[in-house]
């Protein structure tokens, strides 16, 4: 029995080059009426009980690759599916909202007996990118914010698993705050004042009773000043009534400046928020290698990794999905992306955290996916090695 994932062209080199896939696939036998079963091995085949692994699928970019959608079915119990405010959902406020995007991955992996991830219904930092939006009076922006939050909450209501209600709405040390740790310079802060958070959430609740609702959130992954902003507010919504359930860590981790993650600050956090009681979910795992000078293998002409920065990059990976087993309350681990030619840092067209634009990072656990046929890089082994290692705690509905 042979694995192998296809990018759609049919082309023979790209079927020879996946061979090496092969060696993923590892008999997990049982006998039922004489019969000898096989299974792949694969991070979906070795979840334990009420634990989830998946990534995104962008509905005008990953999801149109064939290879990515191939990958995300043999390898994930669920998925993110996105939706933004602005990039051709919502362009036009005298229009109606597009949900077909979303409603396409959604459905695809709802057929598959998937987990759905919806993300993210208020993000403030990006439906700045919408003009309309920047030059919406503000007495209109409660009534407009309410009908994006309940039209794509309701667009999936019941099969929807867990949604970002909110996304990076506590600020950096450097930010302007109000005393709770808001950001107060979004538009949705300076047009409603803190009470946006929370309604988004009421207004989520009645859309959609079912789903988990979670405030996802970038550089809280430690225990540090901001992750403890984000404690303390979490907890003061829950004592507001607001129907918070859980919380969301992005963990985005760039090899060059933190080669060496603090994993027990990781572990130390993870509890306090489990120990308060809070579902957790790992959104958006990621880390870029950074490249080194001399072309490598998998894209002609590109340099890639050494061999120490893959290593650490399997070690990272390794780590934080062994802290998720370990803990309880954790509930998923989902990359973002999971094939190098699909992630926000690879190629990256901006300067994002100290890497320069036109960097290759190659921060997923597999290679290519556009340039070159998608292959597994030794971070997805560790991780299939770190699933059937790990002991199995016991992990509620």
């Amino acid at each position: 029995m042979l694995l192998l994932i296809s990018n759609g062209d049919g082309a023979l080199p790209a079927v020879l080059s996946r061979l090496v896939l092969a060696i993923i696939i590892v008999p997990l036998c049982s006998v039922a009426n004489g019969q000898i079963a096989t299974e792949v091995a694969s991070l979906r085949t070795l979840t334990p009980p009420n634990f989830f692994v998946g990534g995104v699928l962008h509905h005008d970019d990953s999801f149109t690759s064939l290879g990515c959608r191939e990958v995300a079915q043999r390898e994930f119990n669920a998925i993110t599916a996105t939706a933004y405010l602005p990039y051709n959902v919502w362009p036009d406020p005298a229009q109606g909202i597009n949900t077909n995007g979303f409603t396409q991955v959604a459905d695809w992996g709802i057929n598959r007996a998937m987990k759905i991830h919806g993300h993210v219904l208020v993000y403030p930092h990006i439906n700045k990118d919408a003009q309309w939006w920047r030059r919406l009076p503000n007495s209109e922006v409660e009534r407009t914010l309410f009908h994006y939050v309940d039209t794509f909450a309701r667009a999936r209501a019941g099969n929807v698993w867990c949604w970002d209600v909110v996304n990076e709405v506590i600020a950096e040390d450097n930010q302007p705050m109000d005393q709770l740790g808001l950001r107060t310079d979004f538009k949705e802060y300076q047009a409603m004042g803190k009470s946006y958070v929370e309604k988004a959430f009421h207004w989520a609740k009645a859309a959609d009773p079912n789903a988990l609702l979670i405030l996802n959130e970038a550089g809280c992954d430690v225990w540090n000043s901001k992750s403890t902003r984000m404690f303390e507010y979490v907890k003061f919504l829950r004592r507001r009534g607001v129907p918070i359930d859980g919380v969301g860590f992005q963990y985005h981790f760039v090899d060059v400046t933190q080669p060496n993650p603090d994993i027990d600050s990781l572990r130390r956090n993870l509890k306090r928020f489990a120990d308060a009681g809070f579902k957790i979910f790992i959104t958006e795992a990621d880390v870029a290698s950074i490249r080194t000078k001399a072309p490598g293998p998998h894209h002609p002409g590109i340099s890639t990794p050494n061999d120490q920065q893959r290593q650490r990059q399997k070690r990272f990976f390794e780590q934080t999905l062994r802290i998720a087993l370990e803990q309880p309350a954790v509930k998923a681990y989902m990359f973002w992306d999971f094939v190098d030619d699909y992630s926000w840092l690879h190629k990256t067209d901006r300067k994002i955290y100290n890497i320069q634009p036109g960097t290759y990072t190659h921060p997923t656990p597999f290679w290519c996916g556009k340039e070159c046929p998608i292959s597994p890089k030794m971070s997805y082994f560790g991780m299939l090695e770190t699933l059937k290692t790990t002991p199995q705690v016991y992990r509620a509905d």
